[in-house]
């Protein structure tokens, strides 16, 4: 069980295997549900609750991580802080959840289309499904992914294009700020001193300009542009 909560390799994780492929699968089907099934979804009497469901979920996946590292003795500061991007986006997720803040909707739709977007399609979890990081990946960031996309279109949480404007500033000073951080702590939180090692095997023309802002900036910018699409259509 203490293996379960470790970073320690058992079975491991390889990008763009077949079970990625399937995660992201997993990832794609509830979204098409609830795109194509909106207004049995809207009419359902389970709306209401779903809010307060999403958060308490993303609340206890965090819990679970978190003890469950701790009590193994695995817990590492250097690494396991909910200080990554899809995490600090995931806990302000969950006050806007759970207080009801939808004006905050505006700009953190744009933010977790960024952080979880880049994320399941280059998982870099290290572990497979042998170890809880694994899952506790897949909630944080399909199932955050998932949840963003129901309150858009079942909740009707209000999104315009401002939100994007917000959103890009408010991560380049979490990145800003983790930069700092990681300098004083000697951390890697929000990738600002380097990318998962298989990103430059695969890729490896991005060790031309080694600087991960540029690379991180671009992407964002990119997922800014996809993600204003709904909204664009959504709004007219």
């Amino acid at each position: 069980m203490k293996d379960f909560f470790s970073h320690t390799y058992g079975i491991k994780f390889i990008p763009f295997s077949n079970l990625h492929i399937f995660l992201i699968i997993l990832t794609v089907l509830p979204v098409l549900y609830i795109y194509f099934s909106q207004n049995k979804l809207k009419n359902h009497t389970s709306k209401k609750y779903m809010a307060k469901i999403f958060a308490f979920i993303l609340l206890l996946n965090q819990f679970i991580f978190t003890v469950g590292y701790i009590w193994s003795g695995h817990f590492d500061i250097a690494r396991d802080l909910p200080l990554h991007y899809c995490y600090v986006t995931g806990y302000l997720y969950i006050y806007m959840l759970l207080f009801n803040k939808k004006n905050m909707y505006n700009w953190l739709y744009y933010s977790v289309f960024m952080c979880t977007t880049a994320s399941i399609i280059w998982m870099d979890i290290g572990n497979s499904y042998d170890r809880f990081i694994f899952y506790k990946f897949f909630l944080g960031h399909s199932g955050l992914f998932i949840m963003n996309i129901y309150c858009f279109y079942i909740l009707n949480y209000p999104v315009n294009k401002t939100g994007a404007l917000i959103a890009w500033v408010y991560s380049n000073i979490l990145f800003i700020v983790m930069y700092i951080y990681n300098n004083i702590f000697n951390t890697n939180y929000i990738m600002s001193k380097t990318l998962p090692a298989f990103i430059y095997d695969t890729y490896p023309w991005v060790k031309i300009i080694d600087q991960p802002i540029v690379w991180l900036e671009l992407a964002g910018l990119l997922i800014l542009l996809i993600s204003y699409i709904p909204v664009y259509y959504k709004n007219r």
